[in-house]
């Protein structure tokens, strides 16, 4: 999402909704990274188990199907949150308002933006090694099925 708007109305709008248009930015990047948090926190819900399982029993009990179904969900999150992180830098708007980046950063560091995209970050790296003991335990299925 990108505003564009003409420095020429924003001369004609009032500092107080240019002040208001610098915070809504970073309201907007905060309910975005809210939205990638929930998605993660879904797939970990979903996934819990399974680590669970191979400590408990050695084993994960899903079909093929099920893990590569996991996979791939897995797989298209870590890709579509990969792709949206941009809009989390910080807007074009501020080249042309530079006297009110101050503002947008206050309210970023108030949101804790920077440690929700650390955290976020580590869970996507705990979801890709969760992506390769499915794979390592898919391909354990498969050869054991071929020798048998």
């Amino acid at each position: 999402m990108m505003i564009c708007i003409p420095i020429i109305m924003m001369k004609l709008l009032n500092k107080d909704v240019i002040n208001k248009l610098a915070c809504s930015f970073a309201l907007a990047q905060s309910a975005k990274l809210g939205g990638f948090e929930n998605t993660i926190q879904k797939i970990f819900e979903q996934s819990k188990t399974l680590p669970e399982s191979m400590a408990s029993k050695g084993k994960i009990y899903l079909s093929r199907k099920s893990i590569r179904k996991l996979m791939g969900r897995i797989f298209v999150e870590r890709n579509s949150i990969n792709v949206h992180l941009k809009l989390l830098d910080t807007p074009n708007f501020f080249w042309d308002n530079t006297e009110l980046e101050p503002l947008y950063e206050m309210i970023v560091k108030y949101m804790s933006q920077e440690r929700r995209v650390n955290i976020l970050n580590q869970q996507l790296v705990v979801l890709h090694e969760l992506l390769d003991m499915l794979t390592t335990e898919l391909n354990n299925q498969m050869s054991s099925k071929l020798e048998w």
